[in-house]
């Protein structure tokens, strides 16, 4: 299958909001327009993660939202399948559920603090765990929905993000500090996000407006010279 890296790898970041919560609400964090700051670009692994910090720290809630792009700008056609590849970042043997969903933002060089506000009411994926199986870098795929593939055909700013999903995506404020995060490499020059993807066009998608799984058969006719289906409005 075609595999699209991240657009350009400089396009990748952990957008981070830590507010204090004596003072701010779980709504705040979580509904926030901003960020309190992106994590810098140097190689790294993330997480999607969502917690509260109460103690000699002080007191603050903390959702971090991983947020990458990639440029399907060059695929025509109706695309199939989709999967995400991550690598692992972790070996913990408890990991938290996760959950990828559309990022309608765009940015030019790398997510700004204004990206971290995300679509949370449309998933990209199914929640997942990246499991506890094998070692550092170990490549897991992860469905993409039929909402991914139609959003991915040629557009050059197919941007997602990954987010916690019991508390952020469920909206479930957290009591404290979640271990086991299902960590990935974010940025590196060897370990960084992929889609692999399938893509069909011309008959092999829809023939006078009938999906091609519906057609019998074509008997002695090569597709490419299929004009019509006789009998079909």
């Amino acid at each position: 299958m075609p595999t699209i890296p991240t657009s350009r790898q400089s396009d990748v970041a952990t957008l981070v909001n830590q507010l204090d919560s004596t003072g701010y609400t779980w709504a705040d964090t979580r509904n926030a327009a901003t960020a309190t700051g992106p994590s810098s670009l140097i190689p790294q692994t993330t997480a999607a993660r969502a917690y509260k910090i109460t103690g000699g720290r002080g007191n603050y809630w903390v959702i971090q939202r991983p947020a990458f792009g990639f440029d399907f700008s060059g695929v025509s056609g109706t695309i199939t399948s989709m999967t995400l590849g991550l690598y692992k970042g972790t070996t913990a043997s408890i990991m938290s559920n996760i959950i990828v969903v559309k990022n309608s933002n765009t940015w030019s060089t790398a997510p700004a603090n204004d990206d971290y506000d995300v679509d949370l009411s449309t998933p990209y994926s199914s929640a997942f765990t990246l499991n506890s199986s094998g070692g550092l870098g170990d490549l897991k795929s992860v469905t993409l929905n039929s909402t991914a593939m139609s959003d991915a055909v040629g557009n050059s700013d197919f941007n997602i993000s990954v987010v916690d999903k019991n508390n952020d995506y469920d909206n479930v404020a957290p009591t404290g500090i979640t271990l086991g995060q299902s960590t990935f490499y974010l940025y590196d020059v060897n370990y960084y996000p992929r889609i692999e993807y399938t893509a069909v066009t011309g008959y092999g998608n829809t023939v006078a407006g009938v999906v091609s799984a519906n057609i019998g058969k074509v008997t002695g006719v090569a597709t490419a010279n299929v004009d019509k289906v006789i009998g079909v409005q």
